[in-house]
């Protein structure tokens, strides 16, 4: 009954890895190696240093927004009405 779980298993790949460190075939990677990698990596406060923050759009008064603008394009539309 537990066989066809066994094919949708989550696990394995983490259990294959376990396997394979138990036996000796993982290799870790160099220190050295990994001290490069990491020491190339700018600082977290120039990162987020340069970050620009949005506009955000504040609606404030929406209902009398909408009527300057309802009246400024009334005002742009009756020149064209009567060309």
């Amino acid at each position: 009954m537990e066989e066809p779980f066994r094919n949708n298993d989550q696990a394995k790949n983490l259990r294959q890895r376990m396997q394979d460190e138990e036996r000796g075939l993982l290799q870790e990677p160099d220190p050295q190696e990994l001290g490069e990698a990491i020491s190339s990596l700018p600082s977290r406060n120039e990162v987020h240093k340069s970050k620009q923050t949005r506009m955000k759009w504040k609606i404030k008064y929406p209902f009398i927004r909408l009527l300057v603008f309802l009246f400024v394009v009334f005002i742009l539309l009756i020149p064209l009405y009567y060309l």
